[in-house]
């Protein structure tokens, strides 16, 4: 009993911990997006989103995803193996995608729809390898229970990225202030984590074998090749609308869709990655020591997630246009009407996206695969067959999209955690 109270009481400081530093870290985005939305307009945000869009899709497979793996080993010296390995097949990738942006700047820009974007493509690899970078050092601080740090990591991000933003469109008046700023914060978020975790690294680095790169990379390959296209087809489909937008509606609208987007699931997305990080944590442990625990731990956590998202999308369905107009300004009152459409598909994911982690236990990996792709042809589809409708009927058929799909991922995730004990 006193085991069990003390997991609970762990794993409830841990949350904390990380929804301190998250809180923060959206906080700052959130108070200076008033002063953002007065110095770039909707095109602007449009742009962004744009290259927000491509960047998150090639960053999230940067590592071919081996960073997951850094919380399976036993060993402190296996896990530190796929750390490196993760920020080796990080640098690979970034230096292949800057080869394609080079030969091949004028046609991505042309299929993005955006012109505009063509010079700023040549920062994508830049993008890639710090996103990799960081996603690797974040597990290593995971896997240590270093909380502390990946949280002050995230609030430097949101500090550097949100002061280069305003001091870029302020001081030299660039539309893509956005993008420079975002870049620049990721570079502190870097260096916050690489300065925190400089002991940890030293001690493992001064016993560290290159042929152990070898042998982890084979044994963990189930995340390159089912985990890294699963995240793909999830991040694709994520920012698929973005790119559908800008192709059939327009920067402008464009610009209003990401940025509402953004905004709303901000104060979701806070609660939910710091749970989500955690709970894959914890979700590793019952796995491995207590399996038939799992199932009731997944159930539960849904319903309280479930719970605490309905205040947001009553609030948003009903006051979305006022809220958005006095805070934001006239010109974001449109973007008030599609919160108020928007809030249902952020309320669904912020109450499964989190017990995703069960999927991503390596025998697992597969289903998750399977789904996300189910997912990102459906998704497609539907909005391709949609696109010559107005602009709140669109979404309207994307939030039905979204309930009907993260159903079925609720089910497939609930089926796999009651089954744990067998696969074990």
């Amino acid at each position: 009993m006193m085991n069990k109270l003390k997991i609970q009481s762990e794993f409830g400081r841990n949350v904390l911990t990380l929804m301190t530093g998250s809180t923060l870290a959206q906080a700052i985005p959130i108070a200076i997006s008033p002063i953002l939305t007065r110095i770039y307009t909707p095109e602007d945000f449009g742009v962004f989103a744009l290259y927000a869009a491509a960047a998150s899709i090639l960053s999230i497979a940067a590592t071919g995803r081996y960073e997951l793996a850094i919380m399976l080993p036993k060993k402190e010296s296996d896990a530190f193996s796929i750390t490196v390995l993760s920020v080796v097949v990080a640098a690979l990738l970034s230096a292949i995608s800057f080869i394609i942006v080079l030969k091949f700047n004028n046609d991505i820009a042309r299929f993005l729809g955006s012109l505009s974007l063509k010079n700023w493509l040549y920062l994508l690899p830049l993008s890639i390898f710090l996103s990799g970078l960081y996603q690797a050092l974040n597990y290593w601080n995971n896997r240590g229970k270093e909380y502390t740090n990946i949280a002050l990591s995230k609030v430097s991000q949101s500090v550097g990225g949100g002061a280069a933003q305003l001091a870029v469109g302020y001081g030299a008046s660039l539309p893509s202030g956005l993008i420079v700023g975002s870049i620049f914060g990721q570079g502190v978020g870097v260096l916050a984590l690489l300065r925190a975790s400089k002991k940890t690294i030293s001690a493992q680095f001064s016993h560290f074998a290159f042929s152990e790169l070898k042998s982890n990379a084979k044994k963990y390959r189930k995340f390159p090749l089912f985990s890294s296209w699963s995240a793909l087809l999830n991040t694709s489909a994520v920012q698929m609308p973005v790119f559908i937008i800008a192709k059939y509606f327009g920067a402008s609208i464009t610009g209003l869709f990401s940025f509402t987007f953004k905004v709303i699931s901000v104060p979701m997305t806070l609660v939910s990655s710091s749970i989500s990080q955690v709970m894959f944590q914890k979700v590793a442990v019952l796995h491995n020591e207590k399996p038939e625990l799992l199932f009731s731990f997944v159930l539960k956590m849904f319903f309280l997630l479930l719970v605490l998202s309905i205040p947001f999308v009553i609030t948003l369905m009903f006051w979305g246009q006022e809220i958005f107009s006095f805070v934001f300004g006239e010109q974001w009152t449109e973007a008030g009407s599609y919160a108020s459409i928007l809030s249902i598909a952020v309320a669904i994911r912020f109450a499964v996206s989190p017990l995703s982690s069960v999927l991503a236990l390596e025998h697992n990996v597969l289903k998750g695969a399977v789904w996300h792709l189910v997912r990102f042809v459906t998704l497609t589809g539907t909005l391709i067959y949609f696109k010559d409708q107005d602009i709140e009927f669109f979404l309207l058929v994307f939030v039905i999209h979204e309930v009907v799909l993260y159903s079925v991922y609720l089910l497939v995730i609930l089926a796999v955690a009651r089954n744990n004990k067998q696969d074990v």
